[in-house]
Formats: structure tokens, sequence, C-alpha cells
């Protein structure tokens, strides 16, 4: 008698080990999912910054090479545009880490470990109650 008893109580324990298992995989599949769905979001967002901006920038170029042609000629002007150009090409060059890597690694590492500090939170929240 006691012995089906506890076969009873151990397929029961294998039952909600097996439920267990698959509500933490299935729990980890969507952490992974929102995970690299706000990487993919960073990502099309800069994208997106990147090239409204350097399409501002072209035609701001454009504006001051137009405004400096009666003051020194068409070449002339296009050639301190392309100047310009040139010069902020080289920066963006040299400071590359500091203001395109580094913060885009800053954002993708604040996404990922924003939801894992909240998980730290709760977990210890729900060690307190028990």
């Amino acid at each position: 008698m006691k012995k089906k008893k506890n076969q009873g109580v151990i397929k029961q324990l294998i039952a909600d080990l097996k439920a267990y298992l698959t509500v933490q995989s299935d729990y980890y599949q969507v952490l992974l999912v929102e995970k690299i769905t706000k990487i993919i979001a960073i990502f099309v967002l800069s994208i997106l910054i990147t090239g409204f901006s350097l399409g501002l920038f072209f035609f701001l170029l454009f504006a001051l090479a137009y405004y400096l042609i009666p003051i020194l000629g068409a070449v002339a002007s296009f050639a301190i545009v392309g100047g310009l150009f040139l010069l902020l090409i080289f920066i963006v060059i040299l400071l590359r880490k500091a203001i395109i890597i580094n913060p885009l690694l800053r954002a993708i590492v604040k996404a990922i470990e924003n939801k894992r500090n909240n998980k730290s939170g709760k977990e210890e929240e729900y060690a307190d109650t028990e």
C-alpha cells in the first residue's frame, strides 16, 4: 500500500518537474526573443537616425556651397564644402569608438541588463515571501 502511494508521489513529482522545465524553457525563449527584438530595434533606430542626419548634413553642405558661390565662385565653394566633408569623415573615423561604437554597445547592454535586473529583483521578492 505504501509502495503504491510512493509511486504515485514519484509520478506526480516527475510530471511536475516536466511541467516546470517546459515553463522555464518557454520563459527563456520569450526572454531571448525580447532581447533580440530590443537589439534589432536599437540597430534600426540607429540606422534611421544616422541616415536622416547624413541627409540633413548633405543638404546643409549644398546650401553652404550655393551660399558661397557669389563670394568665392562655384569651384572654390564646392571645393571648400568637399574639404569640410572630408574633415568630418576623418574626425568620425578617429572618434568612431567614442561616438559610435561605445554608445551603441552601452544601449545594447542596457537593454539586456535592464531585464536581468528586473528579474533578479522579482526573484528576491519571491524569496522573501516564501
